[in-house]
């Protein structure tokens, strides 16, 4: 939710200039955040054991990457506003699924 109103906010000032990157930001951490949890969450209140662990370290592997991939979409929509382009940002696109894979791999070898 807090993703939707700085993104709002940001779009209020950028002077009638839009970005997809910037308003879809808040679907990072819903569909990478959210969802899996939920479905962790699910599983185990039905007693079935869940696909993934609950190990510390995965766990912080899986937040990190969600984390990059939610400030990839962001500094990419500021970029877009601003009407410019970096080629830093492809860094975003790389270590965010690094750690993604990485947090799963990290779970499943903790069963």
């Amino acid at each position: 939710m807090g993703c939707l109103a700085f993104a709002c906010v940001y779009e209020l000032f950028g002077h009638g200039v839009m970005s997809y990157h910037m308003l879809l930001a808040f679907l990072g951490p819903l569909v990478l955040g959210v969802f899996p949890c939920t479905i962790i969450y699910q599983l185990q209140k039905h007693g079935k054991q869940p696909v993934m662990g609950s190990g510390a370290f995965a766990n912080m592997l899986w937040a990190t990457g969600v984390a990059f991939a939610t400030m990839g979409a962001i500094v990419q929509g500021a970029l877009d506003i601003y009407g410019t382009t970096n080629h830093l940002i492809y860094g975003y696109l790389i270590v965010a699924p690094v750690c993604l894979i990485a947090g799963v791999i990290g779970h499943i070898l903790e069963r």
